[in-house]
């Protein structure tokens, strides 16, 4: 994905997600943001510049002393997802391996399992990250890649939600359950219920999704 001239300002960024309606299209995202890899010794006068775009109370939770961050620099709806907004993304071990990964191949990628800094109960969910490059560049090293990166859209997404309300359509009739990896371990079920042996119609779907893959176990 390429971009013309950077990130949108604040409010361009607002108007662009409302319009995607992701509280009715997008069943388990919680909201759309956009990351910025910051370098550590630039991260004063980044904080400075998002502060004159309109952001006057923006700041940046990070831990650790690692060269770089990924630090979300928009993510709306900003009512719900305000405890993301700027977080490094590169401060915690399974968010930086997925947000490496996606600026050195240029693909789509799915975190492993994490908690949400915005889901108060503390499901399982995950980050999805699209890595965007400056328009006009065709990277097609790691190395360019990361010289022509703009920047990572990304969507936090809960595991409970993901199936919206097509579940609860069938309740009664119909046991399911969402497992992390292409297997039914009961100690990698994100939601529903463990896998039930013995029902008459069954079906397990695997489901790659960024370069990760999910199992959807489903039995009546």
């Amino acid at each position: 994905m390429a971009m013309a001239g950077g990130e949108l300002t604040p409010e361009q960024f607002r108007v662009w997600v409302e319009a995607r309606n992701i509280r009715t299209s997008m069943p388990g995202v919680r909201g759309i943001g956009f990351i910025k890899r910051v370098e550590r010794h630039d991260l004063e006068a980044f904080i400075r510049a998002e502060r004159a775009k309109g952001a006057t109370d923006f700041s940046v939770r990070t831990t650790g002393d690692a060269a770089d961050l990924y630090i979300i620099s928009r993510i709306e709806p900003l009512s719900n997802n305000r405890k993301a907004w700027g977080y490094d993304v590169g401060s915690e071990s399974v968010r930086r391996a997925a947000a490496e990964a996606a600026v050195s191949t240029g693909q789509p990628t799915l975190t492993g399992r994490v908690t949400l800094l915005q889901d108060g109960t503390k499901r399982p969910g995950f980050l999805y990250f699209y890595p965007v490059f400056r328009q006009g560049t065709n990277p097609v090293t790691a190395a360019e890649r990361k010289a022509a990166l703009v920047g990572l859209v990304y969507a936090p997404i809960v595991a409970q939600e993901l199936l919206g309300d097509i579940v609860s359509s069938y309740a009664g009739q119909l046991h399911y359950g969402l497992f992390d990896g292409s297997g039914l371990d009961a100690a990698e079920l994100l939601v529903g219920d463990p896998h039930q042996n013995g029902a008459r119609f069954e079906r397990q779907q695997v489901l790659t999704i960024g370069s990760r893959a999910l199992t959807l176990d489903m039995g009546s």
